[in-house]
């Protein structure tokens, strides 16, 4: 079953062919209407994950880890299991994307924002802050 498609739905194999392109590995269904995609930025870092979906809607996600997993194995109904507990920070960034051929400057962007976050997050674990708070939004937030 195929969705019917409008003028205004944005390529999805080719976002997926630009997101492969820029080292994600990316993922496109014509059933589900979304490109899914995951990257791992760096040695030491954790997973980026971004979904489009074909009317230009995107959910980025960036995990980072703020303490060492804590682990134990155990015996369950014959299964052995490792159980992990993990203290994770979670950046989520969502917005629209009106024109493919800007997905890899909003990459850029959110790589820059991950990785700022990333270090913020150390600020806060120190009660610090890494910007000026009382600074006013330098652009409007555009996100139907």
């Amino acid at each position: 079953m195929r969705k019917l498609e409008s003028a205004g739905d944005i390529d999805i194999f080719g976002l997926c062919r630009q997101l492969q392109q820029a080292d994600w590995d990316a993922f496109a269904s014509d059933m589900t209407g979304e490109v899914a995609a995951r990257r791992q930025p760096a040695a030491g870092r954790d997973p980026w994950t971004l979904v489009i979906d074909r009317s230009g809607r995107w959910r980025f996600a960036a995990t980072h880890a703020l303490a060492a997993p804590a682990g134990r194995e155990e015996l369950r109904g014959g299964y052995p299991l490792r159980v992990q507990r993990e203290t994770q920070q979670l950046l989520t960034v969502m917005g629209r994307l009106a024109d493919p051929t800007d997905l890899s400057g909003l990459l850029a962007e959110l790589a820059q924002l991950a990785s700022e976050e990333s270090d913020a997050s150390t600020h806060r674990a120190e009660e610090t802050a890494p910007w000026d708070e009382e600074k006013p939004l330098t652009a409007p937030l555009n996100t139907p």
